[in-house]
């Protein structure tokens, strides 16, 4: 008699996760005899993949007062002949997987099928993420990859999280994050109770960046403009530093070179700007690739210095700096102050949405020469962006904090806010007369202004001339990865220690008449430091 399967199964493997199929068998006994007994075949699979078979499975079968015992094949399938007929409860166990049991009826006369689909033994692997400063990493993706399976999980806030079900085993973790560099993989031995642990503490990726500094009065003054002011000399002075802020003390003229400047936006004055003609603008381009004079200056004062940082928390920082780079960065810099420096630390936000505890100013502490005492009012920093930007309002408040609580007496004392915003101030009405009235603050007070901005969301024209109208620096950075060297270079800014690269240049204009006494151009220099390219805006205004 030929075997037959039916779709009874079906019905069965829905309350007890197995497949049933029965076939009738030929017997050569009486027929008694026949309908007395029964094959039971099982085919062992794993839960996760049912149509994959699992070799080297125990199965024990038990039939009234029969029981049988066999190992699976690389088929996954065992067949248990001449049962008695009736219930029959299966024990299925495996290395590294859960014991299995359920229960069948062994049909006399006819051979039943039974899947048995096994629980993979899992248990958790509980993952920390921190930086150089114990500081937690959130947003950093975990994975791990067993038996074919990929089980993930993202750190939150604390820098914490679970991978739930990974498969008993010993296995690799690894860790990626966006701003980070690859971090080794770390192992775990999976059991399941209690949970493993791995922890990763990831470098941050760092580029080099600088700056455009305020050149002290040269021996010689520029020479006026020319051809009826179509062309103009002038000299500027550029810091390079690598991705931990020291100072690149090497690189040559051909190092550098100067952007053509085009005006392509009519609204905005990007190349030439007028004192007393806001629509005036007018394209340029340097009349040789390489600049005309070139000179290696190296730094010589050490004065001490008291410094109000003010961070930008308005909820545009979310966008701008995604993963808190101006908080690591900023630490670097608190680590490296001296006996004799101080340092203050201010957020600024105003408006709806805004969270810092108060606005549009928190100064938080006092000025103090522990700048690590400030890290626990970092840390604080990403939960706390939103609202909108009063940055003048923020600025001249802390000008006039600086100018009135730093220290007195301090012989030779620089005393500077170091701003970080994009420049997009959404409070002021009239943005020319704000910022007029910040430089002249500052230069009244005798607080300088340095500028941070990051390139791709800054108002770089007005960061630049606030800084370098003020005797200050603008630092540019062009993506998060060089905030790290931008605020590594700080102290020796500030402390007027490090080495800077004095180059100038001649511009030429389509027409006579651009260059006049009063107005200002700005444009960009390009530095090559290797793989990087370098690029860092410059504000000058014509004697």
């Amino acid at each position: 008699m030929p075997h037959h399967f039916s779709n009874r199964s079906s019905v069965l493997a829905g309350l007890v996760a197995v497949s049933l199929f029965f076939g009738g068998c030929g017997g050569g006994g009486g027929a008694d005899d026949v309908a007395k007994r029964g094959d039971l075949l099982v085919r062992v699979a794993d839960v996760r993949q049912p149509s994959v078979s699992l070799e080297g499975a125990a199965v024990t079968v038990t039939a009234g007062k029969v029981t049988k015992t066999a190992t699976t094949p690389a088929d996954g399938l065992v067949t248990f002949r001449d049962l008695p007929a009736g219930q029959a409860s299966v024990q299925v166990t495996r290395d590294l997987y859960r014991d299995y049991t359920s229960t069948g009826t062994v049909q006399g006369a006819s051979a039943v099928g039974l899947t048995a689909l096994l629980q993979r033994r899992t248990g958790q692997i509980n993952a920390r993420a921190v930086d150089a400063f114990a500081a937690p990493v959130p947003n950093v993706q975990l994975q791990v990859v067993v038996e074919g399976q990929a089980i993930t999980a993202v750190t939150g806030a604390t820098g914490h999280a679970v991978l739930d079900g990974v498969p008993t085993a010993t296995v690799q973790v690894h860790a990626t994050a966006s701003g980070f560099l690859a971090e080794q993989a770390q192992t775990a031995v999976v059991v399941e109770s209690p949970a493993a642990s791995v922890e990763f503490a990831l470098d941050r990726q760092t580029e080099p960046g600088g700056g455009v500094v305020v050149p002290p009065p040269p021996v010689t003054p520029s020479p006026p403009p020319g051809d009826g002011g179509q062309t103009l000399t002038f000299t500027i002075r550029t810091v390079v530093v690598d991705g931990q802020g020291r100072a690149l003390e090497n690189l040559q003229a051909s190092a550098f070179s100067m952007a053509a400047c085009v005006n392509a936006d009519p609204a905005v004055a990007e190349c030439v700007r007028s004192t007393t003609d806001p629509a005036f603008d007018a394209a340029y381009a340097p009349v040789g690739s390489a600049p005309d004079a070139f000179a290696r200056v190296v730094g010589q004062s050490d004065a001490p210095y008291a410094v109000a940082l003010g961070y930008d928390q308005s909820g545009s920082i979310s966008s701008s700096d995604p993963t808190d780079a101006r908080v690591f960065a900023s630490k670097g810099f608190l680590q490296s102050i001296g006996v004799n420096d101080r340092v203050v630390l201010g957020a600024f936000a105003e408006g709806s949405g805004a969270r810092i505890p108060t606005t549009p100013l928190t100064t938080y502490g006092s000025f103090t020469n522990d700048g690590p005492s400030y890290f626990d009012e970092l840390d604080q920093f990403p939960a706390l962006e939103g609202g909108g930007t009063p940055m003048y309002q923020a600025l001249d408040a802390l000008l006039q904090y600086t100018a009135a609580n730093a220290p007195a007496g301090v012989p030779g004392q620089r005393k500077a806010v170091v701003l970080f915003t994009d420049g997009f101030d959404n409070v002021c009405t009239d943005p020319v007369a704000c910022r007029e009235r910040s430089i002249a603050l500052s230069r009244s007070l005798g607080v300088d202004i340095f500028t941070i901005g990051l390139e791709g969301s800054a108002d770089t024209p007005t960061l630049t001339e606030l800084a370098l109208r003020s005797n200050g620096v603008h630092l540019v950075a062009a993506n998060p990865e060089q905030l790290n060297a931008v605020y590594g270079s700080l102290g020796a800014l500030l402390r007027g220690t490090i080495t800077t690269y004095e180059t100038t240049w001649t511009v030429r204009a389509a027409t006579s008449g651009v260059f006049a006494s009063g107005r200002s151009i700005l444009g960009t220099v390009r530095v090559v430091t290797g793989e990087n390219t370098l690029e860092l805006p410059f504000f000058y205004t014509i004697p």
